[in-house]
């Protein structure tokens, strides 16, 4: 609507402005056209001296590619016998186009145009660049800072390259069926200006400058342009700005020959040159008749073509004074030209490296249409998500990505786009959201009938995303009802970016850059919010990937002084995750390696990934608040000391209660009668033994009672600080008396299953398989066993491995998404989890120097954080061996788990030689690092911007 609007406004002002007036009262402002005010004496000598009919081959561009099969010697002996006057290679490698160069420059007898069509860069014109970037995805971006940044890359290349004809202001018409979608580009509709700065920024670069595939079909006036103007604006403004040439489609030239002078020259005041491409020697007395000036032949059959356009040009000796000016104003702008060599530099290659190269890939990137907000994917814990790919060959980046957000079943169909698309029953998906890929396929609404139908029927009960890599005229016959992401070019990067897209962790910048049908309009996009976390190398957001390589040396020095015999290290930046390893092992004695999904006893870090937010969560409904004491919620006596304790106290460990949890007494307990089964302890599960406390270890259920009978007694020091386990179990008892729930239900159903987080548990071994959980301690004391899925803390094991202080197990990736749903101010993939206001209330130090409620805090600088880590820093460290920490101001989320506690607890190496800061130091390093390397970057692409290469 927006766009029609704007044309009927575009005619109402044109009527307005042009009405009854002359072409020569619109154009009188434009600027002059540079090569035709040429004032050097001894090049007018030179112009005024040629015979044109000596030199028709001045007229000729030669457009040769490499797949044509000429041979190099081929092309410099038709420029030394002066067949042409302006060349345009393609497929040739920078080398071998600076040989040419060198070859032709000195056999010529007046300087060569050198030209490209590329529209934006020139690297498709080079084979260096084998895996070309589709024309039509330079359409589809919309990031006019970005495509400003390639404009200014653009000038720089043609400069270093020698490059002085930039026929690449243009339109290529887009015509469904014609299979011309790759190359493909259109900046009619807002590239007007981007085309003005063209010209006049090439202008001061003395670099020829033409419009290209002025269309067929046209109807040009002979007496006034205000017919002309609406539509073809673009056009005219260029000229205004002194464009240097126009360039004719063959056919226009063929139905409105006679009519091309009058209207070019008189009419719109164009006395630049006239170009028409020229592939039918047959068309050559046509287009000398419309007086064109040169004429572009793309062919293998050079002299064939010339023999022709001599023998047409021999019949004009009568229009002699025109075929003398055409050819003056061509010698012209030959002379007025940058005739420079490309710069003599040993390296090239820097000048194909096109800057932030993967925006195009992922600013290009469109979601269609976004069928009742399916994207991006919430709730993927209720999903059945499958994958239906279709194509030459699995997507495996796509899926790894996948795999790391949420589950999924995949069916893969190795096709090609000759190939009929198999279906199959639609009941085996039946509950299911499904993804479908399309591949490098060419979709026939014949041939294909059968899958298409499947598609569309699929969505009329099901949700289903079709992501299309390749032609978009495969989106044509699907339903409004299927949601589409089109990507031009399917590579690791893209492939990576449909899984981000899927679930949020990236955005689809472009829009559609074609019109395809009724339904799939020119500039289609819907709109997404980014809801998760992106997994990229951290070089792609500014950060110095050589600096977070290092991360690797400090690990594998702890595993080598035995700090811990394996670790994992997490790092979000900005919600992209730049590191995500494990080093080492299990165990000293394990012989595969650890892996991201291994899983690790937290320890205390349960007290903030747990406890803390159940506890946030309750205050949000209006449960608790933290003024209340202990005695509103639980059944205490008023003469016990743990009764006026405030929900505050526990969380800051302001209570003044003991630091651990009373429980030698069960611990130590000996039992004198059956060996197997005692009076808390028994070898076997049984109805009164419920308790997993270790393997073939079980625990009365009175274990607990008589845990919260001693610990409701301990005596407490109003307002003494005292980091107290105790503080988290009777928190654990509030949180379970209020939700009538146990502690792991509840925070399973609030907060992991609805995170997506597919490793954070208690009692791990209830799900997963022991060989994934990593071992803490060989407890020779209690257990008498290798831990391994049992938690290691005594109060939590005795709890059956359900406390509020300890027991949770998970790899670093979930500890991260909590981590990251806080920085994010309580949301995350699409849900809120909290407020904002709570958020902060629990993670800023407002009820002690350093400590938020619940959280360790970095406030005084005494946080065991990196030396870098701002004062907002906010986290908790674990017993085992792990920590989370949380920078709001650089937000960054880090996550080291180990075990170093295996197989002996009293070792103490991660803290002496400070594994975990040192690698929190490391983050910080490689983002300081990262920002000097984009300030030297832009300062080196202002020095390539200042670059002019002298004539050689």
């Amino acid at each position: 609507m927006r766009n029609l609007l704007h044309q009927f406004y575009l005619f109402i002002l044109l009527a307005c402005s042009v009405g009854c007036h002359s072409a020569t009262d619109l154009l009188s402002e434009k600027q002059p056209i540079p090569y035709l005010s040429q004032a050097d004496s001894e090049i007018i000598e030179i112009v005024d001296n040629a015979d044109p009919f000596e030199e028709i081959g001045q007229r000729i561009i030669w457009k040769v590619d490499k797949k044509d099969g000429i041979p190099v010697k081929t092309i410099v002996l038709k420029g030394q016998q002066n067949l042409f006057g302006g060349l345009i290679l393609n497929g040739y490698t920078i080398e071998e186009y600076n040989h040419i160069r060198s070859q032709l420059d000195s056999v010529v007898i007046h300087p060569l145009i050198y030209g490209t069509e590329e529209p934006i860069i020139l690297n498709n014109q080079f084979s260096e660049n084998g895996d070309h970037i589709p024309t039509i995805m330079l359409a589809a971006l919309c990031d006019e800072e970005y495509s400003f940044e390639l404009e200014d890359f653009l000038y720089d290349q043609m400069g270093v390259l020698g490059f002085n004809l930039a026929s690449n202001l243009h339109v290529n018409p887009y015509t469904t069926g014609q299979n011309n979608w790759h190359d493909y580009f259109d900046h009619r509709e807002d590239g007007t200006l981007l085309y003005q700065k063209r010209v006049s920024e090439l202008n001061k670069r003395k670099t020829l400058t033409a419009y290209n595939s002025f269309a067929q079909g046209i109807h040009l006036p002979t007496d006034t342009i205000a017919g002309f103007q609406v539509g073809h604006d673009e056009l005219i403004s260029l000229i205004q700005n002194g464009l240097s040439a126009i360039i004719l489609d063959i056919d226009l030239v063929e139905k409105e020959g006679d009519k091309i002078q009058t209207f070019f020259r008189e009419v719109l005041q164009f006395n630049g040159l006239l170009i028409s491409n020229l592939n039918n020697p047959e068309a050559v007395n046509q287009a000398v008749d419309a007086g064109i000036d040169m004429y572009i032949f793309h062919g293998a059959d050079l002299d064939q073509f010339y023999d022709r356009f001599e023998s047409e040009f021999a019949n004009r000796l009568l229009l002699r004074d025109e075929v003398y000016e055409g050819h003056r104003k061509l010698l012209l702008a030959k002379y007025w030209m940058n005739s420079n060599r490309p710069a003599n530099l040993t390296d090239y290659d820097s000048w194909m490296e096109i800057p932030g190269e993967e925006r195009i890939e992922e600013n290009s990137t469109t979601l269609v249409n976004n069928y009742k907000n399916l994207l991006p994917l919430t709730h993927t814990y209720k999903r059945d998500i499958r994958l239906l790919s279709y194509g030459p060959g699995t997507l495996d980046s796509m899926e790894t990505i996948m795999r790391l957000f949420a589950d999924h079943k995949r069916n893969f169909y190795n096709t090609s786009f000759q190939d009929i698309l198999p279906t199959f029953e639609l009941s085996r998906y039946r509950f299911a959201t499904t993804i479908v890929t399309l591949d490098s396929l060419e979709i026939s609404p014949q041939e294909d009938s059968v899958f298409i139908g499947f598609i569309n029927d699929m969505s009329l009960t099901r949700k289903v995303a079709l992501i299309n890599f390749g032609n978009p005229e495969n989106l044509i016959p699907f339903d409004t009802a299927v949601t589409k992401i089109q990507i031009y070019k399917r590579s690791g990067r893209t492939e990576a970016l449909a899984a981000h897209l899927l679930y949020g962790g990236a955005v689809a910048q472009g829009k559609l850059p074609v019109t395809l049908s009724d339904r799939l309009i020119k500039g289609m996009y819907a709109d997404v919010p980014k809801t998760r976390w992106k997994y990229e190398n951290g070089s792609h957001i500014g950060i110095d990937q050589s600096e977070l390589n290092k991360i690797e040396r400090v690990a594998k020095e702890g595993i080598r002084r035995k700090a811990f015999p394996g670790c994992q290290v997490f790092a979000v930046k900005d919600g992209h995750v730049i590191y995500n390893k494990a080093f080492g092992k299990q165990s000293y004695r394990d012989k595969k390696r650890l892996k991201e999904s291994d899983i690790y006893d937290i320890a205390s870090v349960t007290k903030v990934a747990s406890t803390t937010l159940s506890v946030m969560r309750l205050l949000e409904k209006g449960w608790l608040n933290l003024d209340d004491p202990l005695s509103k919620h639980l059944s205490l006596h008023d003469t016990l000391d743990i009764s006026r304790i405030r929900i505050k106290d526990l969380l800051t460990h302001r209570s003044g209660i003991q630091a651990n949890m009373p429980t030698r007494f069960i611990i130590k307990h000996k039992d004198s009668g059956s060996p197997d089964c005692g009076h808390y302890k028994c070898d076997t599960k049984t109805e009164n033994y419920t308790l997993p406390v270790a393997d073939k270890i079980y625990y009365s259920q009175a274990t607990k009672d008589s845990l919260w009978s001693h610990a409701s007694a301990l005596s407490t020091e109003k307002g003494k600080y005292v980091y107290s386990d105790v503080n988290f179990y009777l928190l654990q008892k509030v949180i379970e008396k209020l939700t009538k729930k146990h502690l792991d239900t509840y925070v399973h159903r609030e907060f992991y299953r609805p995170l997506g987080l597919r490793t954070c548990t208690y009692l791990p071994l209830r799900r997963f398989k022991k060989e994934r959980i990593v071992p803490t301690e060989q407890d020779k004391k209690w257990r008498s066993q290798m831990l391994k899925g049992y938690v290691h803390d005594p109060t939590a094991a005795l709890l059956g491995g359900i406390s509020g202080n300890a027991g949770l197990f998970s790899n670093a990736h979930d500890m991260a998404v909590i981590g990251q749903m806080l920085l994010n101010n309580g949301q995350y993939g699409g849900r809120r989890y909290f407020k904002k206001e709570t958020v902060e209330l629990f993670t800023k130090p407002k009820f002690s120097k350093n400590r938020g409620l619940g959280f360790d805090s970095n406030r005084n600088g005494t946080a065991k954080v990196g030396k870098k880590a701002s004062r907002s820093t906010y986290g908790h460290l674990g017993f085992t061996g792990t920590c989370l920490w949380i920078d709001p101001e650089e937000k960054l989320v880090y996550v080291f788990l180990s075990n170093r506690i295996h197989p002996n607890q009293k070792n103490y190496k991660i803290s002496k030689y400070r594994y975990r800061q040192r690698i929190h130091d490391l983050i910080y390093s490689a983002i300081d690092k990262g920002k000097e390397r984009v300030e030297h970057n832009l300062e080196i692409r202002a020095a390539k911007a200042s670059f002019v290469p002298t004539d050689q």
